[in-house]
């Protein structure tokens, strides 16, 4: 089944005042919230049943939320993501009423949209609960593709620190074997046991083999004297404009640096986010 691209606004229980705390609970739990009960069928133009799942052409897992409404002429944006758990009941202490909740995971808040997004045309209703038709309507469309864009990028950055925390999680061991940051393939050794990235959804230099290119490209650099950074950075290169130009995002683990190479060749990643993970540092953003 296709995915289906929702708004729901932000004001739950259709009574302003309390608008703010909602949001703030939305934007805790990181979920979309509905006053109309699921079991409803008779009123609110069965919305209740709809965001539940229990109707036709209803909120399915996997389909994306954008918790929003047109307040004052402007748009009024909370967040938005991706559906990932069944409705259920809650209640808060600022609202005699309940909320019918679904969890939305990964969850973006919202800060602003480029002026090309047409947020405020998709948000012409009043109602609770609408959908958006992205194969029919050109603002729809573009709207939608934003959030996917958006729900990908966090995606990809989850697993660079999902990485970066098992280099942490590395450094433990250096005490007892600190021949692992000797060369480039036993950082990437270490980092993904086993034959190579591809089985954690990255490409790897030094090691990698041929196979599927994906987003997130690791790149390792070892301390001794035969490992050359820019070496690396090149090879680095060769790989997201030749081998993988989809690549969108370079870490490189190295137990040493030249700056000056990356200054060298800094522009050829321009297009790129490119962090730097230095062992026993905090990561560097590289520009």
């Amino acid at each position: 089944m296709a995915r289906r691209y929702w708004i729901v606004s932000p004001n739950v229980t259709d009574r302003d005042e309390i608008t703010v705390d909602w949001k703030k609970e939305i934007l805790r739990s990181h979920s979309a919230m509905m006053g109309w009960s699921p079991n409803d069928y008779d009123h609110g133009r069965q919305m209740g049943p709809k965001f539940a799942g229990k109707t036709n052409q209803s909120v399915q897992l996997g389909d994306i939320i954008l918790i929003a409404r047109r307040y004052n002429l402007e748009p009024d944006v909370v967040g938005f993501g991706v559906v990932n758990g069944e409705c259920r009941e809650e209640r808060y202490s600022f609202s005699e009423d309940p909320a019918y909740v679904r969890p939305l995971n990964p969850f973006i808040i919202f800060e602003e949209s480029p002026q090309d997004v047409p947020l405020i045309d998709v948000l012409q209703h009043t109602i609770a609960l609408c959908q958006l038709h992205p194969d029919e309507k050109n603002a729809d469309s573009r709207v939608c593709e934003w959030m996917e864009r958006q729900l990908e990028s966090k995606d990809r950055n989850n697993e660079v620190g999902n990485i970066i925390d098992g280099i942490d999680r590395m450094e433990s061991e250096l005490f007892e074997n600190p021949s692992i940051l000797d060369k480039g393939e036993s950082i990437i050794g270490n980092l993904f046991p086993g034959r190579d990235g591809l089985n954690n959804n990255v490409n790897v230099i030094p090691g990698g083999v041929p196979g599927k290119c994906h987003d997130i490209l690791v790149v390792g650099i070892g301390s001794n004297s035969q490992e050359n950074a820019e070496v690396r950075i090149l090879e680095a290169v060769e790989h997201i404009w030749v081998k993988c130009p989809k690549t969108t995002h370079v870490l490189f683990v190295a137990a040493k640096w030249d700056a000056s190479a990356w200054a060298k060749h800094a522009n050829s990643f321009r297009s790129i986010s490119c962090t730097l993970k230095m062992f026993r540092a905090t990561p560097s953003k590289l520009d």
